[in-house]
């Protein structure tokens, strides 16, 4: 039994209107701690600009630091398209430090309008909040990836939700050798053949939506993994107004594809006005 309570602060982040990068929107952000100083990367949305090709209002990702969680500064943007992979946005990061390195995970478009064929998993990496290592990931549609904070059985370990043009997604666990097998075209194409040995199911029914919410978190009882869940997402059809819930599912700190715990529901829904739109 838990309780979750939103601060009083809420939202801690938010949209600089006189900001031409991020003028629209900012949300879906990610946290990392590094000594007590809290890194943030976050989707943001531009002003729209009516002559630019592709989308009006262009996804980049930013970033901004903290000392206690709430206050933030040095709002920059991080990632942009600079590679016909990402031609036309970067979304949703996800950031994992090992070592000395940041991982950022984050969702990449080349087409538009949008299309399954055109999203793709990116990564870019850094050491200094500077300087970015960028590499195209998945080879098929996927997003929502995030590395664990530690080896597995010493392999890296990520998950992922792929498929997502397929009725439901699938969550996935992907174990790595070796860091180069991130970016391998060969490992990944052997590697969905066989999808399902892969795969997690923390959805409860056939018609649930679910995808990966943030970094696995090492506890005692297990890695906790936060995620989205819209139920009978596919049952109702696409004009029923859909609810997404937060809910949350630990794995085998050895296994990580045995599922040893789940929330009996969401723990989080929409009730605040900056949540519903």
């Amino acid at each position: 039994m838990f309780v979750v309570r939103r601060v009083n602060e809420n939202p801690v982040l938010r949209p600089v209107f006189d900001s031409a990068w991020e003028g629209y929107a900012s949300f879906n952000w990610c946290p990392v701690d590094d000594g007590g100083l809290t890194h943030v990367v976050y989707r943001a949305m531009s002003l729209a600009d009516p002559i630019r090709e592709g989308p009006k209002n262009l996804s980049v990702v930013g970033y901004a630091r903290s000392e206690d969680g709430i206050h933030y500064a040095d709002r920059r943007a991080i990632i942009t398209p600079t590679e016909p992979w990402e031609k036309y946005g970067c979304e949703d990061p996800r950031v994992t430090k090992i070592g000395d390195t940041f991982y950022i995970f984050y969702t990449a478009l080349s087409t538009h309008p949008f299309s399954p064929e055109g999203i793709k998993v990116a990564l870019a990496k850094t050491k200094d909040w500077k300087t970015f290592e960028k590499h195209l990931i998945t080879p098929f549609c996927g997003k929502a990836m995030a590395l664990f904070p530690e080896k597995v059985n010493g392999k890296l370990t990520a998950i992922l939700t792929v498929e997502l043009e397929q009725v439901p997604k699938k969550i996935a666990i992907a174990q790595f050798d070796k860091e180069e097998d991130m970016y391998d075209t060969a490992w990944w194409k052997r590697w969905h053949e066989s999808i399902n040995e892969h795969r997690i199911y923390p959805e409860r029914t056939a018609n649930d939506q679910v995808e990966v919410g943030a970094p696995p978190l090492e506890t005692e009882h297990g890695w906790l993994i936060i995620y989205s869940m819209i139920e009978n997402h596919f049952e109702r059809g696409r004009n029923y107004q859909y609810v997404y819930g937060v809910e949350a599912i630990l794995l085998d700190l050895n296994d990580p594809l045995k599922i040893v715990g789940k929330t009996k529901g969401p723990f989080i829904t929409p009730l605040e006005s900056y949540e519903r739109a």
